[in-house]
């Protein structure tokens, strides 16, 4: 579904009035775009937790209001069920759902409560939205595996040899997806010089497999291996891959997001300047090469399923 749209962060504690969005929405319209999509958090009346959104908030009302005067236009939710939840943590009825008390911005997936108010959330939000896409955002988790039932639930599922813990509890969390595999390597990412926000810990992010960042995971029928890369540098990287007890056979498919520079961008009326492209792979041997500036996922199939 090809889209063009822009995003509107009402999280900021902002307080639009109908008009005020309705000339957001013609603007949208006069650009060229067909969809706009509202950032929510706490700002969003959700029917089912009254307790969160304070005064001069989204409502209901006015969501439904605009997607009967823009019928050509597509309004998507962009909600959080995990990371970015500080504005419900802090409130009173919020604060024992939080992974770590009083701190950081995380709710906890282990905690029932927590995980019937993201249930909550969701249906209020597919409720009031005719869209045909919610954003589910997930980033944000830095402090995931912290409170005592997920550090015990972490250390269970690493009792099986290459599964990540973390990974496989996040997973969970968000529903049935891809199975994710633990990575390895001898080339650790370099220390952080610019920590970003009070809230965020220095820490070395991403796989140890610098310049690149690499994730694998299986799919969920575990009968595909998938390999995500992304080369943030200007020139071709290689790299060699042990898959351990894991056969791949034939070849695959791969999907390249890219540019031809970091001003790369999509504008109205012109040529795309950032594509997906999808091809064949050829069958998996004993490494990869990703172009410049492009993020790259392969999906290989395996001789037999893994149990």
């Amino acid at each position: 579904m090809p889209l063009r749209m822009w995003t509107y962060d009402l999280a900021r504690e902002q307080v639009p009035t109908l008009d005020h969005l309705r000339r957001f929405c013609d603007l949208t319209l006069e650009s060229g775009y067909d969809a706009i999509g509202l950032y929510l958090e706490h700002r969003f009346a959700y029917p089912s937790v009254p307790w969160v959104h304070g005064k001069g908030c989204l409502t209901p009302e006015m969501v439904q209001a605009l997607q009967s005067e823009y019928k050509t236009l597509q309004i998507i939710p962009f909600i959080n069920l995990l990371g970015h939840f500080e504005g419900f943590l802090y409130a009173e009825a919020g604060v024992p759902n939080a992974e770590s008390k009083f701190r950081g911005m995380q709710a906890c997936p282990s905690k029932p409560n927590f995980v019937e108010l993201a249930n909550q959330i969701l249906q209020d939000t597919l409720d009031v939205f005719s869209s045909q896409i919610v954003h589910i955002g997930g980033d944000e988790t830095f402090q995931l595996g912290s409170c005592p039932e997920c550090k015990r639930r972490v250390a269970e599922y690493e009792q099986k040899i290459g599964v990540d813990g973390k990974a496989k509890l996040y997973g969970e969390h968000f529903g049935a997806g891809t199975i994710p595999v633990a990575i390895e390597g001898n080339s650790p990412q370099p220390e952080p010089r610019y920590p970003v926000g009070f809230a965020h810990p220095k820490v070395l992010a991403g796989s140890p497999t610098y310049p690149l960042d690499v994730i694998a995971g299986l799919s969920p029928d575990r009968r595909s291996l998938r390999i995500a890369v992304v080369n943030a540098t200007f020139k071709a990287q290689s790299f060699e891959i042990n898959l351990g007890g894991l056969q791949t056979r034939a070849g695959g498919k791969l999907w390249r997001l890219s540019g031809k520079n970091l001003e790369a961008a999509n504008k109205v009326g012109q040529p795309p300047g950032v594509s997906i492209r999808e091809e064949k792979a050829p069958a998996l041997s004993r490494g990869l090469t990703v172009p410049p500036i492009s993020t790259s996922i392969y999906e290989f199939p395996l001789r037999q399923a893994v149990n």
